[in-house]
């Protein structure tokens, strides 16, 4: 929610403390790298969403336990692509764009509402 209200310092901290209990735990971190890297591709933090993604993904395609739905893995691969373009490597960007409209293909119902964060969008008017 503090993501929401484009409170990213906080989101991130939470998020984090997320993660490092999931790694303490020996659970998949998959959830907390995924808010990260949505979190950071919506603060255009493009190299930031790189590491985290470049993390998440081989989580995904290893490991069924935990494995988030089809609709949150092609939007996985469209956010990993973003931040892949925008920090200069375009062959990976189109490859993880394919991935995402593979998925699409397959699977091409829309997201649950609440199932993918809407990071920014009521950021309080100034």
């Amino acid at each position: 929610a503090m993501g929401v209200l484009c409170q990213y310092r906080e989101a991130e901290k939470y998020l984090m403390l997320a993660k490092e209990i999931a790694d303490t735990s020996g659970s998949a971190a998959v959830g907390a790298l995924y808010e990260l890297g949505s979190v950071s591709v919506a603060q255009k933090k493009f190299a930031d969403a790189v590491g985290y993604f470049s993390q998440l993904v081989p989580m995904i395609e290893r490991d069924s336990r935990g494995k988030p739905s089809p609709v949150v893995i092609a939007d996985t691969y469209e956010k990993f692509s973003l931040a892949l373009s925008e920090t200069g490597k375009p062959e990976e960007a189109q490859a993880r764009r394919s991935e995402a409209d593979k998925i699409r293909q397959t699977a091409p119902k829309a997201a649950v509402p609440g199932m993918i964060t809407p990071y920014g969008k009521l950021c309080p008017k100034s």
